[in-house]
C-alpha cells in the first residue's frame, strides 16, 4: 500500500508542460520548472580503448505560483548514459539559467574524438528534488526536457515602394538549423526567397527580420519553413500583404527597434539613397555611413555597438526616424 501511495504522489507532482519543461508541483502552491540539454562531451582528442569524459549541460530552472521559497533544499541530477554510467551534476537551488558540467566517468571504447551525448547514449536524467512541500526522486528521458521551436510572433508589412518586411520571434528553439522565407502569388506555388540561420537550441527569445526587396504587385502570400538539423521541417501560418507600387512612397525604415548592437536601415530606391547619419537627441552627429548609393542592396547594416543606451535619430536624404538602443 505504501508503494502505491508513493507512485500516486510521483504521478501527481511531475508533469511535462506542452513546451517540454518538467513541472514539479509542491503541496505549498508553487511549481518548479526545469529545462535541460546535454550539449557536448568533454573528452580527450585521442584514445586507445577507454577514456575519461564529462558532459556539458545547459539548464533553466524557474519557480512559479505562491509561497515560492528563497531556495530548495536539494536540486541534484544524474545523467544516465550507456554502459550503466551515472554522472551527477547540481542545479542552482534558487533557480537560474546557465551551463554546468557533470562529474567524470570512464567510457570503454575508442571513439573519444567524435563522442557526443547521443553517441554515448546519454538519454535520461534522474532528479532528486527536495524543498518545502516537495520530496521526489524520479527518472525521466532527457528528450522530455527539451523545448521545441515555439513561434510567438510572425508579421508581414509593406515598408516602402520596394520592400515587404517580415518579422518573427521565437520563445524557444530546439535543434533549429534555419528558417526559409517563402513567397507565393496564389497560395499554392511557393518560391524560396532566403534562408536565415536559426539559433540551434535556445530558451531565450530570438528575433528575426527579412526584407523582400522585390515584392510582386498585388496580393502576395508569405510563410516560414523551419528546418531542424536532422532535416525535419514544419511550416508557419501564412501571412498576406497587398503591395501596390504606385500607392507607396519610399520611406526610411529602421529595425529591429529597440536594437542592441546592429540596426538594419531600409533606404528605398537606389536613385533616392544618400548617406546615413545617426544623431543623438541633442542633434550631435554620432556616426555616419557614406556612399550607400553604390550598393545594390536597399538594406544597409549599421554597427551601433559603440553607442550608449538611449534614443537616437537616423537621417538619410529627407527622411528621418528614431530608434531605441538598449
Amino acid at each position: 500500500m505504501k508503494q502505491l501511495i508513493i507512485a500516486f504522489l510521483t504521478l501527481f507532482l511531475f508533469q511535462f508542460s506542452a513546451n517540454g519543461q518538467l513541472r514539479v508541483s509542491s503541496s505549498d502552491g508553487y511549481d518548479v520548472l526545469i529545462w535541460l540539454e546535454a550539449t557536448s562531451v568533454d573528452a580527450p582528442n585521442s584514445c586507445s580503448d577507454d577514456y575519461t569524459f564529462k558532459v556539458n549541460m545547459k539548464y533553466d530552472v524557474k519557480f512559479e505560483g505562491v509561497n515560492v521559497p528563497d531556495n530548495m533544499y536539494t536540486l541534484q541530477c544524474y545523467l544516465l548514459c550507456d554502459q550503466d554510467l551515472s554522472m551527477n551534476f547540481g542545479l542552482p537551488v534558487s533557480g537560474g539559467v546557465g551551463d554546468t558540467i557533470t562529474a567524470p566517468d570512464n567510457w570503454v571504447g575508442d571513439n573519444c574524438s567524435e563522442a557526443t551525448p547521443q553517441l554515448l547514449g546519454c538519454d535520461s536524467v534522474r532528479l532528486l528534488i527536495e524543498g518545502p512541500g516537495i520530496s521526489v526522486y524520479e527518472k525521466y528521458p532527457l528528450s522530455n526536457f527539451l523545448l521545441p521551436m515555439e513561434l510567438i510572433n510572425f508579421s508581414v508589412k509593406v515598408v516602402g515602394s520596394q520592400g515587404v518586411l517580415l518579422n518573427w520571434e521565437t520563445a524557444s528553439e530546439l535543434n533549429n538549423d534555419y528558417f526559409a522565407v517563402e513567397r507565393s502569388n496564389d497560395g499554392r506555388n511557393w518560391k524560396t526567397l532566403a534562408e536565415l540561420k536559426g539559433a540551434g537550441t535556445s530558451s531565450d527569445i530570438q528575433n528575426y527580420d527579412y526584407i523582400d526587396p522585390s515584392p510582386v504587385h498585388g496580393i502576395s502570400y508569405y510563410r516560414l519553413r523551419q528546418t531542424d538539423f536532422d532535416g525535419t521541417f514544419k511550416y508557419s501560418k501564412t501571412r498576406t500583404v497587398d503591395f501596390e507600387f504606385e500607392n507607396h512612397e519610399s520611406k526610411l525604415v529602421v529595425y529591429p527597434n529597440p536594437a542592441q548592437n546592429t540596426i538594419q536601415v531600409f533606404t528605398g530606391k537606389r536613385e533616392q539613397r544618400s548617406d546615413i547619419t545617426v544623431y543623438n537627441m541633442f542633434g550631435h552627429e554620432m556616426m555616419s555611413v557614406k556612399n550607400i548609393q553604390k550598393s545594390s542592396d536597399p538594406i544597409v547594416s549599421v554597427d551601433i555597438s559603440s553607442l550608449q543606451n538611449g534614443v537616437y535619430i537616423v537621417k538619410t536624404g529627407q527622411s528621418v526616424t528614431k530608434f531605441y538602443k538598449n
